[in-house]
């Protein structure tokens, strides 16, 4: 074996180390943007979602006014208790009315009529000559930062205006830009906004935007803090993003919220790789939503996976290149020796270098399962694919120090005779078999001396070389035979055969066409072959792997 095998081994396990990181980190990453886009649907749905049902309940007042000739203040109040908006959703600040009024005249005797109703200090606010007035004259609950809105004008400030007139032309809920409210009280002050919908004379047309001018008498609104709000839309769960809701534009002084400033997020906690704009419609107005994802949507999990991998990965290149660096200096050592006793001290050495490996393999192993046990009481299907990834390349591993066992170690031969059948079924046992790969063998059976469980190994690497060749899908047909006290194994697949170039390179150590695996399968079969007495070799059309072997040891 050459002086540069070892140091060949140790590059391409290295970078094949690499390689597989840098593929699970892709995967990783595609799925922790799946799990982003997923969040940013459901928070979109939680937004649009709760806008309608202030809608609903808009509307809902609505009809109370379409339905009554008139709508007392007491009937006001009982209606906003009994449908519990204020106290089932925080953020809606109450629900009010307000009215038009075209001239001074009807604004002094709305003024008096409400004083009489028991609020002597009410006035229209703030004072001025307007084409229109709409005052808010019911509002609850009529609290202490309720009270603060009560007979305010609306139509006195142009974002409410713009909103009331857009509202009283379509005759939809209108959400207005963003607006400090007047029940603001100079503490903890939010960005705000308002829902108008409008009330018509439902004596009176309403198909065109002229009809709906003419016949319009009012509006029921409610006004919003918009942090109470968004916080009680999102609720305790946690999501792994952070964005800001701007209204019309994303010019800074639009932002009506900010979910890292309000939760006190460091920046230096926001993954700026994951980023997305959307702009939604509430209500006839824009909403621009900028996502950002937070490192914990796949920091917590894929960093302590790479880490892992990476150690396990340079742990398994290091032991084979100390594996394969203390194969040669034995081979240089016992040159003279036979082929079975070099064999057999090799094999004690990477025994005992392979179970140094197999104990921390092991823990890891036993850990996940754990965790895949904890998992079932508490799920968390992020974890859970993580924990399967784990498991899987624990496995694959296991798989490559084993093919590197079979390759170096060289026990002595236990002869003893066989069935050639019974052979074969206890090698298919030890190999997974895909649903798709059907095997057949001849009914009539032989019997042959040999080291049996050196021959199951053979026969279970040809095997899973036929399934991986076919890629888990067609036929493989074992055949008997005796030939001048010599049996004839031959196993032919439906594969599509080995390039020609690759031939002569088939059994070389460490040569392979396979996305797994390190080129020891084929190699340590025809040692073992060999080390029987006899030989072993492969054609094309079909593919066809032979084995020759004596009938007496």
């Amino acid at each position: 074996m050459s002086r540069l095998l070892p140091w060949a081994v140790l590059v391409i396990s290295v970078l094949l180390t690499v390689l597989v990181t840098f593929m699970i980190h892709t995967s990783m990453h595609n799925a922790a943007e799946e799990r982003f886009n997923a969040q940013i649907d459901a928070t979109v749905y939680a937004i649009q979602n709760r806008i309608k049902t202030y809608d609903q309940v808009l509307g809902g007042a609505s009809g109370l006014f379409a339905a009554s000739e008139v709508v007392t203040r007491a009937e006001w109040k009982y209606f906003v208790e009994n449908q519990g908006a204020v106290g089932r959703f925080p953020g809606i600040q109450g629900v009010g009315v307000s009215t038009i009024i075209y001239d001074k005249d009807h604004l002094a005797s709305h003024i008096e009529q409400v004083r009489n109703e028991g609020f002597p200090n009410y006035t229209v606010w703030p004072e001025g000559d307007r084409k229109e007035y709409h005052p808010v004259f019911y509002l609850e609950p009529l609290d202490a930062r309720n009270q603060r809105a009560f007979g305010y004008d609306m139509y006195s400030e142009p974002t409410r205006q713009a909103a009331i007139e857009l509202a009283r032309e379509s005759g939809l809920p209108t959400l207005s830009g963003k607006l400090t409210l007047v029940q603001e009280t100079g503490i903890d002050v939010q960005p705000g906004f308002l829902i108008y919908f409008p009330l018509y004379d439902n004596k009176k047309s309403i198909q065109s935007a002229e009809d709906r001018i003419n016949a319009f008498e009012g509006f029921v609104y409610a006004p919003f803090r918009m942090n109470d709000l968004m916080t009680n839309i999102l609720g305790d769960t946690h999501n792994d993003l952070v964005f800001v809701i701007c209204d019309e534009n994303e010019d800074p002084e639009n932002i009506m919220f900010d979910y890292a400033k309000i939760n006190n997020i460091d920046e230096s906690d926001i993954d700026y790789t994951f980023t997305k704009t959307l702009t939604i419609n509430v209500d006839q107005r824009n909403w621009i939503l900028k996502f950002n994802a937070l490192h914990s949507l796949h920091d917590d999990v894929e960093n302590p996976l790479i880490v892992l991998l990476l150690s396990v990965g340079f742990g398994l290149s290091a032991a084979l290149f100390f594996i394969f660096r203390a194969h040669n200096k034995i081979l240089r050592l016992t040159e003279q020796s036979v082929r079975e006793e070099k064999m057999i001290a090799i094999g004690e050495l990477s025994a005992r270098l392979v179970h140094d490996i197999r104990n921390p393999l092991t823990a890891i192993t036993s850990w996940a399962q754990l965790i895949r046990l904890s998992l079932k009481e508490k799920p968390n299907e992020k974890i859970s694919n993580h924990v399967d990834s784990i498991l899987d390349t624990t496995e694959r591993i296991t798989f490559q120090l084993k093919n590197v066992m079979d390759f170096v170690k060289a026990k002595p031969k236990t002869i003893t005779s066989h069935s050639l059948t019974s052979l074969f079924d206890e090698s298919v046992k030890s190999t997974p078999i895909p649903n798709e790969v059907k095997i057949t063998i001849p009914k009539t059976d032989l019997k042959i001396e040999c080291d049996s469980s050196q021959i199951i190994i053979v026969f279970s690497n040809l095997i899973t070389n036929s399934i991986q060749a076919m890629n888990g899908k067609g036929n493989i047909a074992v055949n008997f035979e005796v030939k001048k006290n010599n049996v004839i194994i031959e196993f032919v697949d439906t594969g599509p055969g080995i390039p020609k170039e690759n031939m002569s390179k088939i059994f070389n150590p460490l040569f392979t066409t396979k996305e797994t695996g390190i080129g020891l399968g084929l190699v340590s079969c025809k040692s073992i072959i060999e080390n029987h007495k006899g030989t072993i070799s492969v054609k094309n059309n079909p593919t066809t792997f032979t084995i020759k072997l004596p009938l007496k040891q």
